[in-house]
């Protein structure tokens, strides 16, 4: 099976559960939510941004999120510059945080505010 297995060890010793053979009574399997890695995304100066759903992306039509527990109407994006350090950089202006998911959990948008950086960043 794919994913990690959660294994137990029962002991009154300590010294007895501190090696992974210990652990030899497989009980259940983890699954860690979230994004996938290295998903690639485009918008277009001058156009509203989102990713995912039938909304104008300036001709561009962007994948859904893909992860595992996405939940709509809880997850959100914040878009940065990578390099910007600051916990919530400015390249959306005022609206750097997407929307709530919604749809599946893989649907995001900026609203209908364009996209102001220079093409290339």
């Amino acid at each position: 099976e794919d994913g990690i297995a959660l294994g137990w060890c029962g002991s009154k010793e300590e010294s007895v559960c501190i090696t992974p053979s210990d652990f030899g009574f497989r009980f259940g399997q983890l699954t860690i939510s979230g994004p996938r890695p290295g998903q690639r995304f485009q918008c277009v100066r001058g156009w509203p941004c989102s990713l995912g759903g039938n909304l104008s992306n300036g001709g561009v039509w962007n994948n859904e999120l893909d992860g595992v527990g996405l939940l709509p109407g809880r997850d959100r994006l914040l878009v940065k510059l990578i390099l910007d350090s600051t916990p919530c950089g400015g390249p959306l202006g005022s609206t750097n945080f997407s929307s709530y998911a919604f749809g599946n959990g893989g649907v995001f948008s900026w609203g209908p505010y364009p996209i102001l950086l220079e093409a290339g960043q």
